[in-house]
C-alpha cells in the first residue's frame, strides 16, 4: 500500500502541467485564463461533494505543499520554438463537452469514450467514477458495493472493454475491478497488491498490465476473472529505481498485438498476444534529451521527489502511449517537466509527422479514433464559482499545408496528465 499511494502521489507531482495560457494581458484575462496550480496533495483523498467546490477554488495558488515544504508549479519557457509545430497545426478543434451541473467534478484524471460516443470518467477528489452520454449528460455513477463493501475506493483510470463491460482499476485496495454496463460492481479482474499505472484491454477482454520494479518489469495477461494467463517481457532498464516509482511510459492493444513504450525511451517493444517479441521501433526523435542517471535517494517521497526533479531538468521522458488509428500510434513526452511535446507514428515506426508538435500547456487524455481529448478548467463564471471541467475534442488532420500559422492562444488550461494511460 505505502508503494502505491507514495507513487500515486509521486506520478502527480512529476507529470502534472498546469499553466496559466498565454492570453494576452487585458482587462478580461482573469475571466479567460485563470491561474491554476497542480492540486495533488490531497488528490486521492475521498471528500464529501459539499468539499468539492471548496478544494477547486484553492487551485488560484501556484504552488503545491507537499510534506511541508513548496513544491512550485515551473512555466514552460520555451527558447527554440521553431524547431516544433504546433498543436493546432496538425488537430483542428471539433467539439466542446460540457459536463452535467447535476453532478460537481473535482479532479478529473482518467477518460475513456466507447464506439458510441459515451464517456467514462474519473474524478479523483470525489473518488467516483461517472458515465456521461455523448453530450456530457450523467448516464450514472458506479458503484463498487457489491466488490469492495467497506473498503476504501479510490479509481485512478476506467477503461471501456469490448463485451459491453467497464474495467476500473484502483489504488486503495490495489486491484482492477470490473463493472457491468449498468453500473454495477461484478468481479475482480487483477490480482491485489499488484500495482501498475500501464494498463490495457484487447478486443477479447483480455488485461494487460505493466509492471515496473527495480530488478525487472515484465507484462501479465489475465482474464476477465483475474486468472494470469500468462507473464512475458524482460525490460532490463539502466534506471531501473527511477522507472519504478515514477509513472510514465504506456501500453496498447490493438491490431493483434501488445505496443510498449518505457518511461526513459523513445523505443516501443512489440509483442504478440503469445507474448512473444515480434519487432522494436527504434527511434530517435531530434528533442528528445535521455535522462543520464538513476535515482540514489533513500526510498522516501521527499528525498526522491526533489532528486528526480534534478535528474530530469533539461531531459525527455515519454509520458504516455496511444493507439491514435488502426495504423498510428501517438506518444506523448514531457521535456524539462513543463513542455509537452507529441509525436506520431506508424506500427512500423515511421514518422507521420514532419516534426515533434508542441502543445505547451495542455497535455492529451485520451487519443483514440483519429480524436484527442483534452480536459481544461473553464474560468469563473459570472457567478464567481468555478464551473466542471470541460472536454475538448481534436481531430488528427496531418501535417499543415503550410508554415508559420499563427496560433491562437489556448484558453483555459490543462488540469490532468494521463499518466495512467
Amino acid at each position: 500500500m505505502r508503494e502505491a499511494s507514495f507513487c500515486v502521489l509521486l506520478a502527480a507531482v512529476l507529470l502534472e502541467t498546469s499553466i496559466n495560457s498565454s492570453c494576452s494581458k487585458t482587462k478580461s484575462e482573469s475571466a479567460c485564463c485563470p491561474k491554476t496550480n497542480i492540486f495533488v496533495a490531497n488528490m486521492f483523498k475521498t471528500i464529501g461533494a459539499g468539499k468539492i467546490r471548496e478544494v477547486r477554488e484553492e487551485r488560484s495558488a501556484m504552488e503545491n505543499i507537499i510534506g511541508g515544504r513548496n513544491f512550485s508549479v515551473k512555466k514552460s519557457n520555451i527558447s527554440s520554438i521553431e524547431e516544433f509545430g504546433h498543436f493546432e497545426q496538425y488537430f483542428k478543434k471539433v467539439s466542446i463537452i460540457d459536463f452535467s451541473k447535476e453532478v460537481l467534478l473535482g479532479k478529473l484524471i482518467s477518460v475513456d469514450v466507447n464506439q458510441d460516443g459515451m464517456l467514462l470518467v474519473v474524478d479523483a477528489l470525489a473518488a467516483n467514477v461517472y458515465l456521461f452520454d455523448t453530450s456530457g449528460n450523467l448516464v450514472k455513477k458506479l458503484s463498487p458495493e457489491n466488490c469492495l463493501s467497506g473498503m476504501p475506493w479510490r479509481p485512478i483510470m476506467a477503461k471501456f472493454m469490448a463485451k459491453d463491460k467497464i474495467f476500473v482499476l484502483t489504488s486503495s485496495p490495489q486491484v482492477g475491478v470490473i463493472f457491468s454496463r449498468e453500473g454495477g460492481c461484478a468481479s475482480i479482474s487483477i490480482e491485489k497488491n499488484a500495482f501498475t499505472f500501464n494498463v490495457n484491454i484487447d478486443a477479447e477482454d483480455n488485461i494487460y498490465s505493466f509492471y515496473a520494479r527495480e530488478k525487472k518489469s515484465y507484462i501479465t495477461k489475465t482474464d476477465v476473472h483475474g486468472k494470469r494467463l500468462l507473464t512475458f517481457g524482460d525490460f532490463r532498464r539502466p534506471f531501473e529505481k527511477l522507472s519504478a516509482h515514477h509513472a510514465g511510459g504506456g501500453l496498447v492493444c490493438g491490431n493483434g498485438a501488445i505496443y510498449q513504450a518505457l518511461l526513459t525511451g523513445p523505443e516501443v517493444y512489440v509483442f504478440n498476444s503469445n507474448g512473444d517479441l515480434i519487432d522494436t521501433l527504434k527511434r530517435s526523435p531530434s528533442f528528445f534529451k535521455p535522462i543520464e542517471s538513476d535515482l540514489v535517494a533513500e526510498n522516501t517521497t521527499q528525498s526522491i521527489v526533489f532528486e528526480t526533479k534534478k535528474l530530469m531538468k533539461g531531459k525527455t521522458f515519454v509520458h504516455s502511449l496511444f493507439l491514435l488509428e488502426e495504423d498510428k500510434l501517438l506518444m506523448q513526452y514531457m521535456h524539462d517537466r513543463s513542455k509537452t511535446i507529441i509525436d506520431i507514428f506508424d506500427l512500423n515506426g515511421k514518422p507521420l509527422v514532419d516534426r515533434g508538435i508542441l502543445t505547451d500547456n495542455y497535455i492529451i487524455a485520451l487519443a483514440k479514433s483519429r480524436k484527442a481529448y483534452v480536459i481544461t478548467q473553464p474560468g469563473w463564471d459570472q457567478n464567481k464559482e468555478l464551473p466542471n471541467p470541460r472536454l475538448e475534442v481534436y481531430e488528427f488532420t496531418g501535417n499543415p499545408k503550410v508554415s508559420g500559422v499563427r496560433i491562437i492562444p489556448h484558453c483555459g488550461v490543462s488540469i490532468i496528465p494521463h499518466f495512467f494511460q
